[in-house]
């Protein structure tokens, strides 16, 4: 037992806990909302890269896309940014339902933390619960995958998340609810951004309103670097950018009727503003509808002959009524790459391992030819005189499928000397300057001559004909 003894004219010490009468801190407003909108700055931008690589699928190739979108990935949901269509491999084995979360408690955070209603800023504290329980998941989902080195931003980018909600949940708690700012108009700087950005409001605009041509442009990703933008640098994305801006004007009308409002704002600005708005995305939007399905059939079914550049020759094969039209065309430095197509879509390449032009040929009997392509098309095979010497002197044919671009078959001389050729029947009309000459009904052939003979060979087999 113990017995406290006071001197006279002192004063008895209180007795209690330690620490009972110490004061918490009262976060300020400005410490209160500090971390508030990282969770969001955060979500936003990867649904956004993710969006516009979904979206606008000629973006996606380029240089370090797929490395930046892979580490990326554990905060990115392919539901909410592309269609449930995963964007890199890596996400083929993920639902994205846990980042899907993320990113719509990212967008309530803000609000939450910035309203005077108790009741209201009680969700905080069960968002951040949450949020705890979907990061621990995603991040096991990683570590479990063996994937923490290929996904080293996102891991990075949830635990920023996650300490920021926290953060922002326990001041939220204690802070001075009279002394929190209203919301500032400076957030209209990210309309600016929007709009600055072009890549955004036109991935916007093919959501909305031409769906369809997401698809044509993936099927020329591979088509080569011209024709993979030939769903792109066209005058449909005017429309679909300025219809995809509107989208975003339209937005930023009604954020600003969401409470709490801002001071001295008029409650008919925002639908000044938005009445004209409406009635351009109209306007923009029909005519990118309109046009889409005819840009979509013409890079499903046209030639691409007239938008590749720098090409030496085409042949085109439009005979095959309902299909894709099939082209094949000659390019490179040298003329020595033959790639086909199916519209706009490649289907296939081979080198000739010889050059179609620049070429001097001849007939069999010696006659010179004057056309500048030595050539004929036999169905589905053009048959064209190439050379490898310095002199152009044409020293062997190659046969080359429309279909898939693959050889069907190459001769030349046994002692690689010049040889002489002519194209008897085919598909193009007769021309004495290419060598196309047939000689009453003959049947088709190429005839070739060397210094040991003349043969005449089979277009589609290349077996010496009787």
């Amino acid at each position: 037992m113990s017995i406290l003894t006071v001197e006279p004219g002192q004063q008895a010490p209180e007795l209690g806990l330690i620490g009972e009468n110490r004061k918490r801190p009262i976060p300020t407003a400005r410490q209160a909302l500090a971390f508030a909108h990282v969770p969001l700055a955060i979500s936003a931008t990867v649904w956004w890269l993710f969006f516009i690589a979904y979206w606008i699928p000629e973006f996606h190739n380029f240089p370090g896309a797929d490395f930046l979108l892979t580490q990326l990935s554990p905060l990115a949901s392919p539901g909410l940014s592309s269609h449930g269509e995963p964007v890199v491999t890596i996400q083929a084995d993920r639902t994205g339902v846990m980042a899907g979360f993320l990113l719509l408690a990212a967008l309530a955070i803000p609000p939450l933390s910035r309203t005077r209603y108790w009741l209201a800023r009680l969700g905080l504290v069960l968002i951040s619960y949450l949020a705890v329980v979907a990061v621990a998941v995603s991040l096991l989902g990683v570590i479990v995958r063996e994937q923490v080195r290929d996904t080293a931003l996102g891991v990075i980018g949830l635990l920023v998340w996650i300490v920021a909600a926290l953060i922002t949940s326990w001041r939220s708690v204690w802070v001075d609810v009279a002394t929190l700012p209203i919301r500032p108009k400076r957030a209209l700087w990210l309309l600016a951004l929007y709009a600055l950005f072009a890549p955004a409001p036109l991935a916007v605009g093919r959501w909305l309103f031409t769906p369809e041509l997401r698809g044509a442009a993936v099927s020329v990703l591979d088509s080569g670097l011209t024709l993979r933008w030939a769903a792109l640098l066209t005058p449909i994305s005017l429309p679909l950018y300025l219809a995809g801006l509107m989208v975003g004007v339209l937005v930023a009308c009604l954020y600003a009727y969401i409470p709490p409002r801002w001071p001295g704002t008029r409650r008919r600005t925002p639908v000044l503003v938005g009445a004209p708005t409406l009635v351009l995305l109209l306007i923009t939007s029909s005519a990118a509808s309109a046009a889409g399905p005819a840009r979509v059939e013409h890079l499903t079914s046209a030639t691409p002959a007239a938008d590749v550049t720098f090409s030496c020759a085409h042949w085109v094969n439009d005979q095959m009524l309902g299909e894709p039209t099939q082209t094949l065309i000659v390019t490179g430095v040298h003329c020595d790459r033959a790639t086909s197509y199916a519209g706009y879509r490649r289907t296939g390449g081979t080198p000739l391992d010889s050059s179609l032009l620049p070429i001097r040929a001849t007939l069999p009997d010696g006659t010179a030819l004057t056309s500048t392509i030595i050539s004929a098309r036999y169905g589905d095979i053009v048959v064209m005189a190439t050379t490898t010497r310095l002199d152009a002197r044409s020293d062997s044919v190659v046969a080359v499928r429309l279909s898939d671009g693959g050889r069907a078959w190459r001769f030349s001389c046994v002692d690689g000397r010049p040889l002489g050729v002519r194209f008897a029947g085919g598909n193009d009309p007769a021309d004495p300057s290419s060598g196309r000459i047939t000689h009453g009904e003959e049947p088709d052939a190429v005839e070739v001559s060397c210094s040991d003979g003349d043969r005449r060979l089979d277009p589609t087999s290349g077996v010496a004909l009787p």
